[in-house]
């Protein structure tokens, strides 16, 4: 993969990046830059290091829970550096996953429910 800074406004993907998977690409990145900021929301900043970390916990617990290949993963969650966290620990365990909000009507997401049963 191509070597530029994550601080940068573009960051090219030559034909090597674009093979890779989302979480190859950003451990090649957690690698080359662990200390520089990932996400900043309203409670503070997280550097490459410490989203790594939380997306390796939540991964864990997915698949100490949830082993059976296939076995979709629905997540309830806001706008911050937790739910990137939350996409990256599911994307490292290769689950199909839905991404729900509190807006969607309670029906809405019953009939979600019921087409995952």
């Amino acid at each position: 993969m191509a070597e530029s800074h994550p601080d940068s406004a573009f960051v090219p993907f030559d034909q090597d990046g674009v093979e890779h998977s989302i979480t190859q690409r950003f451990e090649w990145i957690v690698d080359r830059y662990p200390d520089s900021l990932a996400v900043k929301d309203s409670r503070g900043d997280l550097t490459y290091s410490a989203l790594n970390r939380s997306a390796n916990r939540l991964a864990h617990v997915l698949l100490g829970e949830r082993e059976g290949v296939g076995e979709s993963v629905g997540l309830l969650l806001g706008k911050d550096a937790v739910a990137i966290a939350a996409v990256m620990g599911v994307l490292r365990q290769a689950k199909p996953m839905c991404r729900l909000t509190p807006l969607i009507p309670l029906i809405a997401l019953n009939r979600f429910q019921s087409m995952l049963n």
